[in-house]
């Protein structure tokens, strides 16, 4: 049997075991994606089936000298890339959420990031399909992580996490009036809300905006 390496697992980074034919695609900063319109300039995280990457999108063009805008590249697995795209979520999901919010005006369309490209990428493992968003914010872990934070300290104040929590429902609701159920598989985001709930949370916090009392609400 032929010697075979095998990586340990390190904290914060993906399986390298999964750097294989239809695994990952490996990703180096300076990448271009698309024909040289997406150039990579930093790693954002990963996920079970893809890498998820912060690129500028270049300017084309003798006349353009600013840089393009930041965007986020989403790099899946070659397995889950062979898929139809009537399988995959990451493309089927947001445009159906798309065409609903093409018919009805709802507050959470705001607080929804749409897949805005997207594209096929062949490399060593495989064709990769590849999906372009905009940027979002950290997430609220790594903002209540993040260094020089003291113990007992790591949570939001009231009015952030009030606010936080008002655009998390809203979005939420948005989701499920288009038939949609948001759902994670780890224990970080596994979890659902149903909609008589989230109406009720929205008019606790909408009350706490204009208290009649002195009350606390609780977080």
């Amino acid at each position: 049997m032929p010697f075979r390496v095998r990586y340990p697992r390190l904290d914060n980074i993906e399986d390298l075991e999964k750097y294989r034919p239809g695994g990952y695609h490996p990703v180096s900063i300076g990448d271009v994606f698309a024909k040289g319109r997406y150039k990579v300039v930093h790693k954002l995280g990963f996920g079970g089936s893809s890498t998820i990457w912060l690129a500028r999108e270049q300017c084309s063009g003798w006349f353009r000298k600013d840089l393009g805008s930041l965007v986020t590249l989403k790099v899946m697995s070659a397995e889950q890339s062979s898929k139809p795209t009537s399988e995959i979520p990451d493309l089927y999901v947001p445009k159906a959420l798309e065409k609903f919010c093409r018919t009805m005006h709802h507050p959470g369309r705001e607080r929804l990031l749409f897949t805005k490209d997207h594209f096929l990428h062949k490399g060593p493992n495989g064709s990769h399909l590849c999906l372009i968003s905009p940027v979002a914010g950290p997430s609220l872990s790594s903002m209540l992580e993040c260094p020089g934070r003291v113990l007992g300290s790591r949570r939001l104040r009231a009015d952030l996490a009030r606010k936080a929590a008002l655009q998390v429902a809203t979005a939420v609701d948005l989701l499920h009036s288009a038939g949609v159920v948001h759902g994670g598989v780890s224990q970080k985001t596994s979890w659902c809300i149903h909609p008589v709930l989230i109406l009720s949370f929205l008019n606790i916090v909408q009350t706490s905006r204009h208290p009649t009392s002195s009350s606390t609400y609780p977080m």
